[in-house]
């Protein structure tokens, strides 16, 4: 990303994802998102995982993988936001979680500075909101309160309601 510390740096992408390290990827327009994983589900579409042969956006793209309806891609939706200069929250399906912040990054590939800079590029920003889809590579999802599902839980921890 431009202007991110690390940018010209290699991700191991490829790795990350191939270990299992990297479980999910975040992105912005959660409604296509939900759409193309719909399709996948339904099998009329599947999802072709790639990176950047080189440099970004400058580069063919390699296929890494694809996930097709029996490879249990899923999306939930991810509202970030920071109201004022030092807290940041987190919703996941609009909904409060008990899931650490710095799981969520771990699950994408991330430290949590990382993650950090990421979605909140700049430091000295001090309102901040971000709202997009967690496109989930495996059977894993996030458990929020009052989702009759139980899914695998990360920690005890809560975080703060949306405004």
């Amino acid at each position: 990303m431009k202007g991110h510390p690390k940018e010209g740096q290699p991700t191991n992408f490829k790795e990350k994802f191939l270990s299992g390290e990297k479980i999910h990827t975040i992105r912005g327009n959660y409604d296509l998102w939900k759409k193309r994983l719909d399709d996948v589900r339904d099998r009329k579409a599947i999802l072709s995982i790639r990176q950047w042969e080189g440099k970004p956006y400058r580069s063919p793209q390699v296929e890494i993988a694809k996930i097709t309806s029996t490879s249990c891609c899923g999306v939930q939706h991810i509202s970030l936001w920071k109201p004022n200069e030092n807290d940041i929250y987190w919703q996941i399906n609009d909904r409060k979680t008990n899931v650490q912040l710095h799981d969520v990054a771990k699950n994408d590939g991330l430290d949590i500075e990382d993650f950090r800079r990421w979605f909140i590029p700049k430091k000295d920003v001090k309102y901040f909101y971000f709202e997009g889809a967690i496109i989930h590579f495996t059977p894993f999802r996030y458990w929020c309160y009052g989702e009759n599902r139980i899914h695998e839980r990360l920690d005890n921890r809560t975080n703060t309601e949306k405004p």
